[in-house]
This record gives C-alpha cells, structure tokens and sequence, in this order.
C-alpha cells in the first residue's frame, strides 16, 4: 500500500473484556478497549507498517500502556499479539531500554519541540537494531509546537516500511488536520465499569461499594482505577473532611451561611491546609496561599458531592458516584433543593476555570509520593 496512507482493515474476532497476558506474565491485564484491540490483533496478524496511528482518548484509559504492548507484540521473540512479557525483547520494552521503542514524551507545562522532531527524523531513518521494526512513540502529542508539528508532517507521509509511529492523545482537535488526514485514528473511551468491577474484585483488597467508588470517581479510567490503595485512601480522607463540612453548615438557615459560600469556595480549600496541614503552593490575587493539587482535589470532590446529591432529589440513584457512603448522602439530600445544587456546581466550575486560566496554566501533575 502507497506509505503514509489511510487504509481500513478488516477486523477480527473480538477479544475478551479482559486480555491477560500468557503464563508467566506479570504484567497487569489490558481492561477493555475490545474493538481497539480487534483491530490491533488485525494489525500484528498482517504485520501492517509503514504508517502512523493515532490513538485519542481521555488521561489516563491506557493508550500509553497498550502501545507499548502493541510495539512489544511486533518485536516479541515468540511472536504473540501484545508480547508474552517474559522474553528479552518484551523485558527491554516494560523497562525503557529497547534500542528500536522511541518514547517521545514532553514534562509537565512543556511541549514537544522541534529538536524532538529533528532528532525523530533521524532516528526513522536508521534500520532497526533487532527484528524488522521499530516503533515511536508521541505521548501527549497535541503538545507539539507548530513549527514541530509541520517539520514532522514530511516524515509522516512517506514513513519508512520498516517504522510504525504511534501518536497519542486525549485532544484530538489539537493535533493538525494534515496529520490527521494521515493516521489511522483509533479512538479509546472509558472502560465498562463491570469490567473494572470484576478486576478489582478479583484483587480481593476492596468492598463492593468501594470499589464502585474508585470506578466511578475515576470515571472509567484503568490508570486511576489501578492506584495503590494508599492513593484511594488519601482521597477517601479527603472526601470525609469535605462531606463534615457540608454536614455542618447545609442543616442551617440559609441565611447565617449563604454569604459565606456564596462569592467563592475559600472556606472548602482550605480545608487541604487545614486537615492534612499542606504547605506550599501558589499565591493568588486575594492574597491566599493554595497548594494547586489539593485545592483541585478537594473542589473535585465538594462537585461530586453535589453531584450526588442532586441525583438523589431527582430519584437517580443509579447516577450516584459516592455509593460507599450512601446513608450520609441520603440524609445531606433532605437539606436541599436541585435548583440551589445547579447554581452552586456552576459557581464551583467557574473557579476551578478561572484557576486553571489565570493561576494554574492548566498544568495540574499529582505529587509522586502521594502514590506511595
């Protein structure tokens, strides 16, 4: 087929909801995705090259993670659709250190420059190391400069046929529409919660209600599903502080603490300096000093609560994303009305919108050892 165009495949039988690796593998299970890797099994089947794809889909629902597999799947020593995991070629690939897997990726705040793109066309020209191909990978690709992105457009019409380039990313508006018209586009949704349900069941670490939670918080993304249960812990200590002082203040008149909630959510991130006694962080207009991750957390969390108990005035509890603690839900709903849920979540995305603008640059990474 001519080099650096489209061409639909057909597809094969589909894979399990959840695809585990053969014996001895020790990597986690893929989760989901089953018509992405029906066409990835197509793909490997027919040894497809030559070309550039593009994988769009929300943070965080393991389009990084699949590619590396898709990539250890080519250049496995036993030849196995996503690699066995055991083999040299599949271990240099989990660890970083394959000479022929390029792994494009830019630090929180940057971008992709056009050194990067310079040294990528350098490297698609050389032959592989080991095997016949050799894969590059662009995570958070519509963080590449214009300049970058048109340099790179030349290489990716008329690819090598020994090359596969991978460009991931969850704005697929920002990537250019000449590069666009150039991928095969393979699109990721969130995973079924049934799916993520039975895994972490299966982990035996979680309640039923628990691990409903974590699914739906983390709205149907294997990455934040597959946190440590220390992380989930930090967040479930967050949402009991949030959930006190909602009980504290909604049971009032309106009146002794309608100002006090009215003009801004100080009050609610605060908390984050309060109860866990956060230091550091940024200084905004108002002379408030504010950790960026944390007040982002417990906002997100003051929302979801709200959320909650607006389906709940309206009946739909099947919506309900704080289902381990549905009996304080139930009791919080009778203190208020939909109306009055609708202008607060409004007001509290305002914030979150002008922190991310104005503040924030929309660069929001969560602190490493809050995962340990």
């Amino acid at each position: 087929m001519p080099r650096g165009k489209r061409k639909d495949l057909p597809t094969g039988p589909t894979p399990p909801a959840s695809t585990p690796g053969p014996s001895g593998d020790a990597r986690p299970p893929i989760l989901g995705h089953e018509s992405v890797l029906r066409r990835l099994q197509t793909y490997h089947r027919q040894r497809w090259r030559g070309g550039t794809m593009l994988w769009a889909g929300p943070p965080a629902v393991g389009k990084k993670t699949l590619a590396l597999r898709f990539a250890q799947g080519y250049l496995c020593e036993q030849g196995l659709f996503l690699g066995c995991g055991t083999c040299h070629a599949c271990r240099l690939i989990d660890q970083g250190h394959h000479p022929d897997v390029i792994v494009f990726t830019a630090e929180p705040g940057q971008t992709h420059s056009i050194e990067d793109v310079w040294r990528f066309q350098h490297q698609i020209t050389l032959r592989p190391w080991h095997g016949d191909f050799k894969f590059f990978l662009w995570d958070d690709a519509e963080r590449m400069r214009q300049q970058a992105a048109n340099a790179m457009l030349k290489t990716l019409e008329e690819p090598p046929e020994d090359t596969i380039t991978i460009l991931i990313t969850s704005q697929v508006y920002r990537i250019l529409p000449t590069i666009r018209s150039r991928a095969q586009i393979l699109r990721f949704g969130p995973v079924r919660e049934d799916v993520l349900l039975s895994h972490l069941m299966r982990l035996g670490e979680w309640t039923e209600a628990e691990a409903r939670w974590v699914i739906r918080w983390s709205q149907g993304r294997p990455g934040l599903v597959l946190q440590p249960r220390g992380f989930w812990e930090l967040h479930r200590r967050l949402r009991r502080a949030v959930l006190d002082w909602f009980q504290q203040w909604l049971p009032q008149p309106q009146e002794a603490w309608w100002r006090y909630m009215e003009m801004d959510v100080r009050p609610l991130t605060g908390l984050a300096q309060e109860v866990f006694r956060v230091t550091g962080g940024i200084y905004t207009a108002d002379g408030w000093v504010w950790n960026r991750w944390w007040v982002q957390q417990v906002v997100l969390h003051g929302l979801m609560i709200l959320r909650d108990l607006y389906w709940l005035r309206l009946g739909l509890r099947s919506l309900i994303v704080n289902v381990d603690v549905i009996g304080t839900l139930e009791r919080m709903a009778a203190w208020v009305e939909p109306t009055w849920v609708e202008r607060r979540v409004e007001t509290w995305l305002s914030f979150l919108h002008d922190m991310a603008v104005y503040h924030f640059g929309g660069a929001w990474p969560v602190p490493g050892r809050l995962t340990k």
